[in-house]
């Protein structure tokens, strides 16, 4: 399967130190491990039985167990969960679609929501998200379509899919 579309820089990501810190060990926002998907790391230590990436209490606050919340950095990051891969886009399906959305929380889709950039990012999901092996993937990871009820304040639809 192709690698997806990038809109924020990996250099903007680490500066902003949002991403895979959470308010809470159990927060919805902790990234899924697709059933499909296979990592040399998925240990049962990693992933909680919904299929959610552990998150730890430490010192600077509840993270990401695959981060080093010292250094800032995933620890697998080359080889990362497909959810991981996407952000700031947010899969969720309802009606017997999947819906495509951006996190309105990223503070890089802030910044350039609605600019010429933006437009030609959500060209490219469209594209990525047509192509046969990513249609596929998402037939065998239907479990990695999120519950985000509460938070559709915090996103925009920028596609809808059928299965």
């Amino acid at each position: 399967m192709d690698q997806p579309p990038v809109f924020v820089s990996s250099e903007y990501c680490l500066a902003c130190r949002g991403c895979c810190r959470f308010t809470s060990v159990d927060s919805p926002w902790r990234p899924r491990i697709g059933a499909g998907e296979d990592f040399d790391w998925l240990t049962p230590e990693a992933r909680d039985d919904q299929g959610y990436v552990k998150a730890d209490q430490t010192a600077q606050g509840i993270v990401c167990r695959l981060l080093d919340p010292v250094g800032h950095l995933c620890r697998v990051y080359a080889r990362r969960p497909f959810e991981c891969r996407m952000y700031p886009v947010i899969l969720t399906r309802a009606d017997g679609q999947w819906r495509v959305y951006l996190h309105l929380s990223c503070p890089y889709v802030q910044e350039h929501y609605g600019s010429e950039a933006c437009r030609r990012y959500i060209q490219a999901l469209k594209d990525y998200f047509q192509g046969p092996g990513v249609r596929a993937f998402l037939r065998r990871n239907s479990d990695l379509a999120g519950d985000y009820a509460g938070a559709e304040e915090e996103l925009v639809e920028v596609l809808r899919l059928d299965p």
